[in-house]
């Protein structure tokens, strides 16, 4: 059992550090683009004070992808990693579900499929917590 666990649990976060480190890579790069490719939004015309801000996410996010790639092979390092990473993606989740619940016009620009990556992520930061907590009791 611990074996596989060991094995899976290395190839989920090789899979969510690259697909996190990629996803917010356009916005450290570049947040005016970066905004605009990932959600379509071009609040920067009228808004320019917040590319700052912009940059500033995709940096932290862009380093939480690495640290979560450097987890597979950093044991040491995994723990504290997953729950930083499943609380802020939990928390895009949940703040994305609720503005779809209530219609705001902007929910939209939280793409399908990034909440499903973060939802996905969410489940797999889950499962990673309770599957090391059991192997530990045993």
């Amino acid at each position: 059992m611990k074996v596989s666990f060991d094995k899976v649990s290395k190839y989920f976060f090789w899979i969510a550090g690259a697909v996190t480190a990629i996803g917010a890579l356009p916005s450290m790069l570049s947040p005016v683009v970066g905004l605009k490719l990932t959600t379509g939004l071009t609040y920067f015309e009228e808004s320019p004070q917040l590319t700052p801000i912009v940059g500033h996410w995709g940096i932290m996010v862009t380093g939480m992808g690495v640290l979560l790639f450097l987890s597979a092979t950093l044991k040491t390092i995994r723990k504290t990693t997953i729950l930083f990473s499943t609380a802020e993606k939990a928390y895009m989740v949940g703040f994305a579900l609720y503005n779809f619940s209530i219609g705001t016009s902007y929910a939209m620009n939280y793409l399908l499929i990034p909440l499903v990556g973060d939802s996905l992520m969410v489940l797999g930061g889950i499962w990673y917590l309770r599957q090391s907590q059991k192997l530990k009791r045993d």
